[in-house]
């Protein structure tokens, strides 16, 4: 079973979708979004919530969730958007616990063939002519389990052509390639730590061991680890996990370090011992 660290809501590259409909969801390629009004416009701003439904089993596996809900603004004399906060549900019709999502907090002007372009023409009506120089849209959107801020953006070219300020990126747009990427931060780590860092979900105990076994070189004391069983959607795999980590911060740091191993490392917190 596939578990992916960051959950993609719509993606650039699907076939292009039709105008939609005046009313009820949208959908397309298994995934239904419902809009409702959220708040009042300013200034052509408009909140709305999305309701996001994974309708089919192979749709939850690509999003990594059967339902979530989402506050959006949308800008409609930008033709953009912007994610405020976003929660993931394992179950349908958005119930069992709320897993809270990381969102960047960017302002996005969508592709014209991804979900939140329809989003947009939904709520605001005729799409946006295009600007002289369209920002890069990127994959939309993108959220990760915790709160960690944004990371920092990539060192500024030698030679500048223009004085101009550069267009801030949208939501969380495609990672810069390795060679270019910071290193790694240190983590912290405390035996009262609660944060934890899903290093493996396999489809056997000895394959999350297995991962563990070759991270063995950064689980030092106080951290400590282990492999349990669990269901996902009626599928039975087996977690490998690193605990003790002080913040999310520090277990996303620590996912940084171990990324050459954990190609899907999710950061999440251990549940307090009755009584704490």
């Amino acid at each position: 079973m596939r578990l992916s660290l960051l959950i993609a809501l719509m993606s650039a590259a699907a076939p292009a979708m039709a105008a939609p409909p005046a009313s009820g969801p949208l959908v397309k390629d298994g995934v239904e979004i419902s809009i409702q009004p959220s708040g009042p416009s300013s200034g052509g701003v408009t909140e709305v919530t999305l309701d996001v439904e994974a309708r089919s089993d192979d749709a939850a596996s690509r999003l990594g969730f059967r339902s979530m809900r989402g506050l959006t603004a949308i800008d409609c004399l930008k033709g953009a958007n912007r994610f405020i906060k976003a929660d993931a549900f394992a179950q349908a019709d958005l119930k069992g616990p709320a897993t809270p999502k990381m969102v960047s907090g960017d302002w996005v002007r969508p592709s014209d063939d991804s979900f939140m372009s329809g989003v947009t023409i939904r709520v605001c009506g005729d799409p946006v002519p295009a600007p002289a120089a369209p920002a890069a849209s990127g994959r939309l959107p993108v959220v990760t389990m915790g709160s960690s801020p944004s990371p920092p953006p990539p060192a500024p070219p030698t030679h500048v052509a223009s004085t101009s300020p550069p267009t801030r990126l949208a939501m969380a747009a495609a990672p810069p390639p390795a060679a270019s990427s910071p290193p790694a931060r240190a983590f912290r780590s405390s035996a009262t730590g609660r944060g934890v860092a899903q290093v493996a979900a396999s489809d056997t105990a000895q394959g999350a061991q297995h991962v563990l076994d070759r991270l063995h070189s950064l689980i030092a004391p106080p951290l400590t680890s282990g492999v349990e069983a669990a269901t996902v959607n009626n599928a039975h795999v087996f977690r490998a996990s690193v605990l003790g980590f002080v913040s999310l911060g520090d277990a996303q740091a620590f996912c940084a370090r171990a990324a050459s191993v954990s190609k899907t490392c999710w950061v999440h917190w251990k549940a307090a011992a009755p009584g704490h």
